[in-house]
């Protein structure tokens, strides 16, 4: 079994009131891109918070998928991440909602991503993988550049 260990990095601004515009490049079975919609950082203590964030994913493969996803992220002291995707892929005649719980950590931006892919219905495209291994450089929330 040959596993990718794709890349994927995040450009995003943010504005006084907290809010994130992102874009997302990456690869797991099958190239992918994913455009946030809107993304919003809220800190519980010093080092700590949550991301929340709506997204569209799109997977380019020989069936062309789509996907509105939110995403949740724990940051704990800009090291540890628990995320999950909440996913509705569609080649525009079939749909299956996707579940993905991931665990991770991050070093100065580099993220390590394990997550799991659960379908919660019959539909099995097969562009999408079960198992997913990300390797990320994503700008830390709290260290980011200001575009507007």
């Amino acid at each position: 079994m040959i596993f990718l260990l794709p890349l994927s990095g995040s450009l995003f601004a943010q504005d006084d009131k907290g809010w994130f515009k992102r874009v997302d490049l990456g690869l797991e079975k099958s190239f992918y891109t994913d455009l946030s919609v809107y993304s919003a950082y809220w800190k519980t203590k010093s080092d700590c918070g949550f991301l929340l964030s709506g997204n569209t994913e799109f997977v380019i493969a020989k069936t062309f998928l789509t996907a509105p996803k939110v995403s949740v992220t724990y940051l704990v002291s800009n090291f540890l991440l628990a995320r999950t995707d909440f996913s509705l892929y569609s080649d525009f005649k079939n749909t299956q909602p996707v579940i993905t719980p991931k665990i991770g950590f991050t070093f100065f931006g580099l993220c390590f991503y394990y997550g799991r892919n659960i379908s919660l219905n019959q539909t099995n495209f097969n562009s999408l993988g079960k198992n997913q291994f990300t390797i990320g450089v994503s700008a830390i929330p709290k260290i980011h550049l200001r575009f507007f």
